[in-house]
């Protein structure tokens, strides 16, 4: 909401929200989602004419300042990837549709696993790891600890195949975006990017048609960022600046 206010556009629940291409989206069971993988990129030049006329509300103050505001505002991965993807992924897996929903039994398993981590896990982690019982007190280091590290462990023999697949081209993708060593980041990015547009285009299949929401398509607009501005995703994330206060 604070980007859209700043940036005069319309929110994240519009048909085009999306900051960085014209894909236009479609309601869904009371919900706005994104089947298709992405539509013609926006620039900045358009944007300061104010030629986006369904997705710009006014004229930015941005504009008048010379601040580019397709390229500089980058999308924090914290919030569009961890709170986003990864709780809406785990909130579909316990509580969604029945076609994705696990049994008592699976949720029970990963509870299990995830809690017998607990006094196990490195002194870098922040947060020791909590059951799926207490998933909407996670915390964003928590859903990052279970994207990036516990979840391809506590998962494995729990989904199924396809589903396990599925949130191992997330996780290895998100490794490449978040690689610190400039050289190996920069070699794989564009698998990277492979992958993510894979688990964004087959998230219908198993979670839903109505999984696919703004979020879940930002993602394959993260690499621009990482590519643009030759970097980490970490160095220009929100948690990032939670570490320097």
């Amino acid at each position: 909401p604070a980007r859209a206010y700043l940036k005069c556009i319309k929110g994240h629940t519009a048909y085009e929200s999306c900051e960085r291409c014209s894909v236009r989206g479609t309601r869904v069971e009371r919900r706005i989602v994104f089947s298709e993988q992405e539509g013609t990129s926006r620039t900045d030049d358009s944007f300061s004419r104010v030629e986006y006329s369904n997705h710009q509300t006014g004229i930015s103050p941005f504009i008048a300042a010379g601040i580019p505001c397709v390229s500089s505002f980058v999308l924090d991965y914290m919030h569009v990837v961890c709170l986003g993807v990864v709780k809406r992924l785990l909130v579909y897996l316990t509580r969604g549709p029945k076609v994705c929903r696990l049994s008592v039994r699976q949720k029970d398993a990963i509870s299990q696993k995830l809690i017998a981590l607990r006094g196990k896990m490195p002194s870098e982690f922040a947060r020791q790891p909590r059951g799926l019982h207490e998933l909407d007190r996670w915390k964003g280091t928590e859903l990052r600890q279970f994207l990036l590290y516990t979840g391809p462990v506590v998962l494995r023999t729990v989904l199924s195949p396809e589903k396990y697949q599925h949130f191992l081209s997330l996780t290895v993708s998100m490794s490449i975006m978040l690689e610190s060593d400039e050289r190996i980041r920069n070699a794989y990015l564009q698998y990277s990017l492979e992958l993510i547009k894979h688990f964004v285009m087959c998230c219908a299949d198993p979670y839903g048609k109505t999984f696919p929401v703004y979020n879940v398509h930002a993602l394959i607009h993260l690499q621009e960022d990482a590519s643009h501005l030759n970097c980490s995703l970490n160095d220009i994330s929100t948690y990032l600046s939670v570490q320097m206060q």
